[in-house]
């Protein structure tokens, strides 16, 4: 396999996908799930680029910009413009991170950048418009210059840079993400979509379809055109390397290496609960590989597939999914519970959302009881990734998600957001003392917490590591849910996540309290059974345009019983356009066509024919229209008054005998008896000069006698009056208000001793000499809030050192800024 010499460290701790992958399918049709990863592999690997990026965040007020784990010192910070409230963005930092390169005509002020792919766009200081290969964008910020950096509105990268834009309001800050710089596209569709020209197409067998384009521009195009046409589609995430957060050797007791197995209580639920946890779990571990020749792993690992070297043998060249798999193994200790090994990042850490996608798509077709997804990235282009998730669920997969680690809240974050859904188990990460990591995300997504600091586990090699980080939280809880497989097989992803969220202590994972489904009280365990057959309740289905009907899947078992699973069976539509069906089997008749109701496959077991379906029109019939006629026009008002700088709207409308009426604007043709007075444009009356003039419309017809026309309308054309000029200011200065009315003289260093307060001002000289208190609006801060605090402009001092106070926001980007004022507490 190449190694890449990627330019980014790897960092659970990040903006960006900490362990994020998708699939890709085999060329061309359907192909064996080995050439399908195979061909997704070289795909992957052969389109890669050095400047792909997962995301950037940069933050109002700091100069710091974070590129997958990397800070950049930045010598200028992104800043609001006060008076159109948009957020503007040093475009240099921006593009040069995506590869792109950046040139300054000082001559024109004017802003070359030139993507890896050739296009151009240019930004003047000082013009709203940009041009993007000599195409004109509008926008209603202009470019600015400011401290010889220049800045642009964020539609700008968004619209001209394909990039994806995510305003964190929590932390005021700007995520960034390019989903289209793969130049591939993924689709989640039963039937062949339309490729739209791609380069190449691969398939996996089932429902996924990975389209590769000539460039970034042609991939998005493609991807809105099939979005537009009903398909489910989404760019292809590049995931990068992430880096490690290294925990402190805390040590475990009971012979565990995890201290989170004690606390959480896995011991005492299993001596508990032995007699009837005697069936067989398999998790699926979608990560970096596992390496199962050391010892813990010995004969509990179920070799899968490796969608980065295309091969069947998914050995972890990176550490990460062996840590993961070996947590799992030492919570359920001598339980029979498996690990399914499938390989979806590389020796970095690093793939793509496609990877992350077959892995899943595969761990389900083979029958996962619990898939664990240690991984996560921005909720961008997420849609593909989702759609694998709650097939995977609609086939009574458990799906176990880390919550990530941007101390954000997760429901921006891929997949960690599906934790608001049934059968997706979001898990934080809390310490031994049950605090919430300082690095978890949080929210209405996070459904439980688990052990995620200090957690020891074996790695390639054998050796015992120490780490941090939502990654190793998820194992936890994948392994609790394991535990409930044991007991009863047919249990659906809905009770898992309520067995173990309805007993977490204070929200986190907690099995001394838990409950096997039905109670806890001990009873003999049946034999085992196995689903031998499907079947179900019709063979075909003939609807009408809105109609629905019902069918069932009944599942056959080995003993010669039977039971419903038509909710736990994953059935589909293969053109959802026609008829669609929901988890109770309930299918709705959407528009005449034909399409085929068919359930998600089952390993070894072969599942029943599809069933046709058959929507027809509904006929009405056609009732003979009555003599309708025009008796009357009316007009939107009687009189229009504008100034000569301004336009007025005006309908005319036709009054019929029925009583209805009718827009005939665009039909008449409106004008002014004098159109230099004021103009007539459709349906818009524009003042030109000071004078009175007549708004009327010929129109056919309008001369037959019976039919009523309106009077003319006086237009009558004013003078516009110039709008008063605000005064500008002419300089900005650091204060301290005295009495809170009374100003001092301008600051620029501040010494005050431990404890004191003042009211800090930052005021604007205008042109008139007229001091204006501008605190509120630019808004102080402090670069370190040990050392003192603002709020509301009263600054304390709270610690020994020094700090600086610098500035938020400015009310006109062209002034002068004051300087850094610098603050010496004692």
């Amino acid at each position: 396999m190449k190694f890449r010499k990627l330019m980014h460290r790897f960092a659970p701790v990040l903006l960006v996908l900490t362990l994020l992958v998708g699939t890709l399918p085999a060329a061309g049709a359907a192909g064996s799930s080995a050439s399908f990863a195979a061909d997704l592999a070289r795909l992957v690997e052969d389109t890669h680029e050095p400047y792909f990026f997962g995301s950037m965040k940069l933050t109002l007020g700091s100069r710091n910009l974070e590129v997958d784990g990397r800070t950049i010192a930045m010598d200028v910070a992104p800043m609001v413009e006060v008076s159109t409230s948009r957020v503007l963005l040093p475009i240099r930092y921006v593009a040069e991170q995506a590869g792109a390169r950046v040139d300054f005509d000082s001559g024109t002020q004017t802003v070359l950048i030139t993507t890896p792919q050739g296009e151009e766009i240019s930004c003047v200081v000082g013009e709203k418009a940009i041009r993007l290969d000599g195409v004109s964008i509008a926008s209603d910020t202009p470019t600015t210059a400011y401290n010889n950096r220049t800045y642009v509105p964020i539609r700008v990268v968004s619209e001209t840079l394909g990039m994806e834009v995510t305003w964190l309001q929590e932390s005021q800050s700007i995520l960034i993400s390019a989903p289209w710089q793969t130049a591939r596209v993924l689709v989640w569709s039963d039937t062949q979509p339309d490729t739209l020209g791609a380069e190449t197409v691969l398939h996996n067998g089932a429902s996924l379809w990975v389209l590769q384009y000539g460039s970034p521009t042609q991939a998005k195009e493609a991807c809105e055109t099939l979005q537009d046409r009903g398909y489910t589609a989404s760019g292809d995430l590049y995931i990068p390397p992430v880096e490690e957060l290294t925990g402190s050797n805390v040590s475990a007791s009971s012979g565990h290496n995890s201290w989170g197995v004690d606390k959480s209580a896995f011991d005492e639920f299993i001596e508990a609960n032995a007699g009837q946890l005697t069936g067989h779990a398999l998790v699926a571990v979608v990560d970096t590989g596992v390496d199962d020749s050391i010892s813990a792993l010995k004969g509990r690992v179920v070799n899968g597939r490796d969608f980065v070297d295309g091969d069947s043998d998914p050995d972890d060249e990176h550490y990460h999914g062996t840590h993961v798999a070996s947590t799992i193994v030492d919570c359920v200790g001598d339980l029979d519970v498996d690990i399914l090994a499938v390989r979806v990042l590389d020796e970095n850490g690093g793939g793509s959302t496609s990877q992350v996608v077959a892995g899943v798509s595969y761990a389900a077709e083979q029958g996962a009881d619990v898939i664990n997804l240690s991984l996560g990235g921005p909720k961008t282009s997420s849609t593909v990734l989702d759609q694998a998730i709650e097939r995977a669920v609609a086939k009574g997969v458990t799906v176990v998600v880390s919550a990530g680690n941007e101390s954000s809240d997760a429901k921006y974050y891929c997949p960690s957001h599906l934790g608001t859904e049934r059968g997706v188990i979001c898990v934080g990460a809390v310490d031994s003392s049950d605090k919430q990591a300082y690095f978890s995300n949080y929210g209405n997504s996070v459904d439980i917490k688990a052990p995620g600091v200090n957690i020891k586990a074996y790695v390639p090699g054998g050796s015992l590591k120490s780490l941090n980080g939502t990654s190793m939280s998820a194992p936890h809880v994948s392994a609790a849910s394991a535990v409930f497989y044991l007991f009863d097989h047919e249990i659906s992803p809905a009770q898992v996540e309520d067995a173990l969220t309805q007993s977490a202590r204070s929200g986190i994972l907690d099995l001394s309290k838990a409950q096997l489904p039905g109670g806890s009280t001990p009873v003999t365990p049946e034999p085992e059974k196995k689903v031998v057959a499907y079947t179900y309740s019709v063979d075909k289905l003939s609807l009408a345009e809105g109609e629905t009907a019902r069918i069932t899947v009944t599942a056959q078992y080995s003993d010669g019983s039977t039971a419903d699973v038509t909710s736990k069976s994953g059935l589909y539509c293969t053109d959802i356009s026609v008829a669609t069906v929901a988890s109770d089997g309930t299918v709705t008749a959407k528009q005449a066509g034909s399409t085929y109701l068919s359930m998600a496959s089952a390993a070894g077991i072969s599942i029943p024919a599809p069933v046709p379906v058959t929507v027809t029109a509904n006929e009405t019939p056609e009732q003979p229209a009555p003599s309708k006629e025009i008796v009357a026009y009316r007009w939107s008002t009687d009189r229009i008054e504008i100034t000569t700088e301004e336009s007025a709207l005006v309908s005319l409308y036709a009054v019929y005998n029925d009583g209805t009426e009718k827009d005939v604007t665009k039909t008449a043709r409106l004008y002014t008896t004098d159109p230099a007075i004021a103009e007539v444009e459709g349906c818009a009356v524009s003042g030109r000069k000071v004078g009175t003039t007549l708004l009327t419309f010929a129109f056919a017809g309008t001369s037959d006698a019976g039919i009523q026309v309106p009077a003319p309308v006086p237009v009558v054309v004013s003078a516009a009056q110039p709008e008063p000029q605000p005064e500008t200011y002419q300089r900005l200065f650091w204060a301290i208000k005295q009495d809170n009315t009374s100003v001092d003289s301008a600051i620029d260093s501040l010494s005050l001793s431990k404890g004191r307060s003042v009211q800090i001002a930052i005021y604007g000289e205008t042109t008139s000499g007229a001091l204006v208190d501008l605190t509120s609006e630019c808004v102080p801060f402090s670069s370190d809030e040990s050392v003192a605090t603002i709020k509301n402009g009263k600054l304390t001092a709270v610690g020994s050192g020094t700090c600086y106070l610098w500035l938020k926001k400015i009310p006109n980007v062209e002034l002068e800024l004051p300087p850094l004022l610098l603050l010496d507490v004692k």
